[in-house]
């Protein structure tokens, strides 16, 4: 049986061989020519001679790509568009794509929303990936990719739940620098190519624990401080309440703080810290309280950060914002031994009194209670 499959798929071979471009030009490079697809949609089917100039494909032949007629022996040779024989040299491309990838699985399920291997890369205008008018290049693939993810009845049909993705990007750090020619993270560098996985699924790039990885090739040195922390710790061990690189710098619309401007997003990284330890039902579950966000809030750095927005310190000022530990860490910022020089940061030479002097934590059973006594 296998020996007969592939004298027929030979066979089929002699038979686009007989065949040259011109060929199929004679109909297809008339303008106006148009065929009906098997949901009754009207397609253009006209090429222009000029169509594989200068692309990946210049030098292949319309039938290399073109497979699947049984015989080009009757023209018009089907009423069903051709196969697309892109598997013949890209396999192992193919063959991630239709088994792990979530674009290549819905494609195995029917999805007509799916995009396809020229859904992405193109048609007959293919260009190298180095080329910057390629649809895959870093430039262009917010574009490329914004056709379905920038419209959000797709998003929804696709159950992703987040809103404005390409416009939230090109607001972001990431998009700025390649703008001005820098190197910046792209769809492909957080997403994959052809392996692309959702966020909850095991592998993916963007999952709670795979983000690390996806971050570390531009900032290892961020992630493997990360690493280090308490917050890594607990994700190490299952712990899924912990924050991730993209629970405090977003997904898509990253900001820089060396671009900052104003100094509001010191106050928004307060803010990103306060999601979770004002959490009481969060905290309890790790035998935390929320006394600190209360005291921070109240204390002269936290009122005069709000006020400001930005002028005095913020929770990472002190505790580190990748490097966070417990106080009772040797290594932690809000160590006995370590205190001095984190307060020292803002105050200049502090002594080891001034540096304990401030706590979270109140003795008071009440407000006012500590001037209520110096009043008597």
């Amino acid at each position: 049986m296998k020996k007969f499959l592939v004298i027929l798929f030979l066979f089929s071979l002699n038979l686009y061989a007989g065949l040259k471009n011109e060929d199929c030009l004679s109909c297809h490079g008339v303008e106006g020519i148009e065929g009906e697809t098997q949901r009754g949609k009207t397609l253009n089917l006209y090429v222009s001679p000029e169509a594989l100039k200068g692309s990946a494909h210049e030098h292949l032949n319309c039938t290399d790509c073109h497979i699947g007629a049984k015989s080009f022996e009757n023209v018009p040779h089907s009423d069903k568009p051709l196969e697309l024989g892109c598997t013949i040299c890209h396999e192992d491309v193919y063959e991630s794509y239709i088994k792990k990838d979530v674009h290549g699985r819905a494609h195995k399920a029917n999805n007509p929303m799916a995009p396809k291997c020229e859904g992405c890369h193109g048609g007959h205008d293919i260009l190298p990936l180095s080329n910057p008018q390629s649809r895959v290049s870093r430039q262009n693939q917010p574009d490329t990719c914004g056709k379905c993810h920038g419209k959000e009845e797709i998003n929804l049909q696709a159950d992703i739940v987040k809103r404005n993705l390409i416009t939230r990007y090109k607001s972001s750090v990431h998009w700025q620098a390649i703008e001005m020619g820098k190197p910046g993270a792209t769809c492909t560098d957080c997403h994959g190519h052809h392996d692309i996985l959702r966020s909850s699924e095991y592998g993916s790039k963007v999952s709670m624990v795979g983000i690390l990885s996806t971050c570390m090739p531009c900032h290892p040195n961020e992630v493997r401080t990360f690493k280090e922390g308490a917050h890594a710790r607990a994700l190490t061990h299952g712990n899924l309440d912990v924050p991730t690189c993209t629970t405090c710098h977003g997904d898509h619309d990253m900001a820089s703080l060396r671009l900052r401007k104003g100094d509001a997003l010191q106050w928004s990284a307060t803010q990103v810290c306060i999601w979770c330890h004002s959490n009481e039902r969060m905290m309890a579950r790790y035998g935390l309280d929320t006394t600190p966000v209360k005291s921070y809030l109240k204390d002269f750095h936290g009122l005069t950060q709000k006020g400001t927005f930005g002028a005095a310190a913020t929770c990472a000022d002190c505790h580190d914002a990748h490097h966070s530990l417990p106080a009772s860490h040797p290594q932690s910022r809000m160590n006995i031994s370590n205190r001095g020089t984190t307060c020292g940061r803002c105050h200049g030479e502090v002594s080891q009194t001034f540096a304990l002097s401030f706590t979270h934590k109140t003795t008071m059973k009440k407000p006012g209670e500590k001037l209520e006594e110096i009043i008597k």
